[in-house]
């Protein structure tokens, strides 16, 4: 989920533009924060998903040795 904030360009008189914040003022609060919850939320069962996963399938002593030849752990 994308959070699109609209920041609209206004020219002063003096040539110059800046840039106008006028549409965050408009953003309903509630709103931006049950987004923000829901995103946890996802996250959150992602991870216990990506946990379970992992509890009802472990890793195997060799199944990522294959790669260790190509790991750089820095001395």
């Amino acid at each position: 989920i994308g959070v699109y904030m609209i920041v609209e360009a206004k020219k002063m008189t003096n040539g110059f533009f800046i840039p106008m914040v006028d549409e965050l003022k408009k953003i309903n609060k509630k709103h931006f924060l049950i987004k923000i919850e829901i995103v946890d939320y996802q996250a959150d069962q992602l991870e216990s998903k990506h946990k379970l996963g992992y509890l009802s399938k472990p890793v195997t002593s060799n199944e990522f040795s294959s790669w260790e030849n190509e790991q750089v752990w820095g001395d």
